[in-house]
């Protein structure tokens, strides 16, 4: 009984600590994204404010992110997904490498959403709704949450590919091997009872 209480209580604590590292992780994020956000809006000339109605969104969607209203009713509903994806994430124990490209891609999200739904009142004073993007990249802005969900994302699908692909591999080597084991044990057990038919044979 002491032993299971023990493994509970282990589980627990990994849990836990699972979550405080998460949440420490999804605060750093938020924090250094909004303070290079505050530091380009004063200083970095051709920074834009982002509603949401950039390129990726398209015409009428970002449309509709444009428009306060139902812009920041997508904003709160964004909000509302990512705390299930972080309520998700820390369920259960993961591998190192799927929760910190997961926690990377929710905060720099989370931070953006922030953005949409009041905190651009201190990252860029006097500004309307909106992200600051300040990376020129071409002729489109970004700013660093918008990074840390590119390389977040790309790694997170690169290490659930290589784990699919590992698994499939794993399986077919699997019932590849079934067969031929299957045969020896077979070869086995015919060779064991012709034995002991010689055997009867010679007494």
């Amino acid at each position: 009984m002491s032993k299971v209480r023990l493994a509970t209580t282990t589980t627990a604590a990994a849990g836990a600590g699972q979550r405080f590292r998460v949440l420490a992780l999804l605060a750093l994020v938020v924090l250094v994204d909004q303070a290079t956000k505050r530091w380009a809006w004063q200083h970095v000339d051709g920074s834009i404010i982002n509603s949401g109605s950039d390129q990726f969104a398209g015409p009428r969607i970002g449309d509709w992110y444009a428009d306060p209203s139902t812009g920041t009713l997508l904003d709160l509903a964004g909000l509302a997904l990512l705390i299930t994806a972080y309520v998700v994430l820390v369920r259960r124990r993961r591998p190192a490498i799927i929760l910190v490209s997961t926690a990377l891609a929710i905060g720099g999200w989370g931070s953006n959403q922030l953005d949409r739904v009041g905190l651009h009142a201190w990252t860029a004073p006097g500004s309307v709704r909106g992200a600051v993007d300040f990376i020129a990249v071409s002729h489109y802005r970004y700013n660093l949450a918008d990074l840390v969900i590119g390389v977040a994302t790309l790694v997170l699908g690169v290490s659930l590919s290589y784990r699919s692909g590992t698994a499939i591999y794993r399986r077919l080597r699997t019932r590849r091997g079934m067969p031929v084991q299957a045969r020896t044990v077979t070869g086995s057990m015919s060779r064991g009872a012709a034995s002991r038919n010689a055997t009867g044979l010679l007494r």
